[in-house]
């Protein structure tokens, strides 16, 4: 059935994580709700995968706790923060205490951006929410309390609310004239890496030079090493040395790190890096 022949109550742009547990929740309450996502999951996604651990009663009931858990993911206790002069500051999760002294949290959640949003994206259709994967909206008009959504195909979704869920460039906000550009001007690096030596059940963050950079490692101990790589720098200083070679980039920034120069001895890259603008519209594969 052609999305067009019928009134959704709720259309959602965008079937990342947020946009996918909105569909979820209010489906769930007997709301007509259409989800829209320009990609197709599993996708990846320049993100540093990792969850605080809040996030992991949100992931219970919205149902997807147990196929997480089934991919393996990592379970960081903490973080470790490294200074400009390679000084290391250490801080565990289990450290914050209820008013009785026992610990709220133990862990935090380090698992792929392919896992997690197709799972959450699985979870809406579940609770009975209509989906459509490489759905990209072209218009958008809004007539007598209903707007209707056209995609680059000429497909169409009437809905009586529309939540844009599309991101901080979003298509919508910029079609409604509400997207505000952001005065940051940063470039991520993101990559999946194997071989960093020293790490442990703990996330890390360096901070140096302008930049910084954070390590989650994304399996658990005893299974691998395979650890997620956020590098972020600043564009104009940096976009001229990058361009069109991330990875070489990537690895030269990362011995400039104090408390990493000395571990990155045995590295291999198992993910090609992604690459994301905090300014620019898209986000591109760079190799």
């Amino acid at each position: 059935m052609r999305y067009a022949e019928s009134l959704y109550d709720v259309a959602i742009v965008g079937g990342g994580p947020g946009g996918a547990a909105t569909a979820t929740l209010l489906a769930r309450t007997g709301l007509r709700v259409a989800l829209v996502e320009a990609a197709t999951f599993p996708r990846d996604k320049p993100c540093a995968e990792y969850l605080s651990p809040a996030a992991a009663p949100l992931l219970h009931d919205l149902g997807v706790m147990e196929e997480i858990e089934a991919a393996q993911p990592a379970h960081p206790l903490g973080f470790r923060l490294f200074a400009p002069d390679g000084s290391m500051f250490q801080a565990d999760f289990a450290a914050t205490k209820d008013r009785a002294g026992q610990s709220i949290f133990t862990a935090g959640l380090a698992v792929p951006r392919r896992v997690l949003d197709a799972a959450l994206f699985r979870a809406a259709q579940r609770a009975g929410a209509e989906t459509r994967e490489c759905w990209r909206v072209a218009q958008l008009t809004r007539e007598d309390g209903v707007t209707t959504l056209t995609s680059v195909t000429g497909e169409q979704i009437c809905a009586r609310l529309v939540i844009a869920a599309d991101g901080v460039h979003s298509t919508i906000a910029r079609r409604l004239g509400l997207h505000i550009p952001s005065r940051m001007r940063k470039v991520a690096l993101v990559a999946h890496m194997r071989g960093i030596a020293g790490m442990t059940e703990y996330g890390e963050m360096h901070i140096a030079n302008r930049r910084y950079v954070g390590l989650a490692p994304l399996e658990r101990p005893g299974t691998g090493d395979l650890t997620n790589v956020a590098l972020v720098v600043d564009e104009a200083r940096d976009a001229a040395h990058l361009a069109g070679r991330a990875q070489v980039f990537l690895l030269e920034a990362l011995a400039t790190f104090p408390g990493l120069r000395n571990r990155l001895n045995d590295v291999t890259i198992t993910r090609k890096t992604l690459a994301v603008s905090r300014v620019c519209v898209r986000a591109s594969r760079l190799s």
